[in-house]
């Protein structure tokens, strides 16, 4: 049993890693279309851009509640 759960537990650090380097590119995107907007002239490549804007902020909030989730099960299992 041990055995198992350690390797989920490890499972669940590795997908904790990878969603952490997501929220870092989303960041770096966000960042650069916000760079963008402020540049852009053409008020329908704004909107375009805001558009994206919106899903990334989308993304991100989910990202960063599936590492706050993470956290508080890591936690939770060294409570047993």
């Amino acid at each position: 049993f041990r055995q198992a759960w350690e390797k989920r537990s490890a499972s669940s650090a590795e997908r904790t890693a990878l969603n952490r380097r997501e929220l870092s590119s989303i960041e770096k995107l966000v960042g650069g279309l916000i760079d963008r907007i402020a540049d852009a002239n053409d008020s329908q490549l704004i909107r375009a851009y805001e558009a994206r804007l919106v899903n990334l902020q989308r993304e991100k909030a989910i990202l960063v509640e599936k590492i706050e989730n993470s956290h508080k099960l890591s936690r939770s299992i060294f409570l047993f």
